[in-house]
């Protein structure tokens, strides 16, 4: 039994399923070629009697469109998504794309680009980082953000440029950069433990 307590029952709940739904939905994603998941099966993984196994969280993370970190409990939900006012369904509808095509292009299940749409449902940065690219814009515009310089969505570009400026300091300053960027991390640790 594990110690951490999953999100499945407040994931379902969340979407308005019962059990017996979440098992049909789930089962017709399994299709005939896999071992059916029954409803005792999700009243144990919702209780926390049996631990949810890698395939099937992966699954379940898909069907609703989260992490599986996040349905297992270990990520903060305050940190995992995104949410504000985005401009997903004007960037689909300038690109003359449906939402089948959109989720079919990019690997997402139909619901979760739905749920964007319909602004029920945050992104992650992971999320935003493929859509950005995928639209040939920042992660941030895809929120509706238009930055200029610094785009703290944009994990991808910013690493980019962080080794490229390290690339070409001298052997000082690269000493210098990784004391202050050290200090920073500690800075932020010592603030997350003490909330502050």
């Amino acid at each position: 039994m594990s110690t951490i307590k999953n999100r499945l029952k407040a994931l379902r709940n969340e979407k308005g399923l019962t059990q017996d739904e979440l098992v049909s939905e789930l089962n017709n994603k399994l299709g005939d070629s896999k071992k059916a998941i029954s409803k005792m099966t999700i009243s144990n993984w919702e209780n926390n009697k049996h631990s949810i196994k890698q395939d099937k969280a992966e699954l379940l993370a898909d069907f609703f469109g989260v992490s599986v970190s996040y349905l297992l409990g270990y990520d903060d939900p305050k940190a995992e998504y995104i949410v504000y006012e985005d401009q997903l369904a004007k960037l689909r509808k300038t690109k003359g794309i449906t939402q089948e095509e959109l989720a079919s292009s990019l690997n997402f299940p139909l619901s979760l680009v739905k749920d964007w749409e319909a602004e029920k449902r945050g992104y992650t940065k992971e999320q935003l980082q493929i859509l950005g690219d995928f639209f040939e814009i920042s992660p941030s515009e895809v929120l509706g953000i238009h930055v200029t310089n610094f785009d703290p969505l944009d994990d991808k570009n910013n690493e980019n440029e962080l080794t490229s400026i390290y690339r070409n300091l001298t052997d000082y300053n690269k000493e210098r950069l990784m004391i202050y960027a050290k200090d920073l991390k500690a800075l932020e640790d010592f603030n997350k433990a003490n909330n502050t």
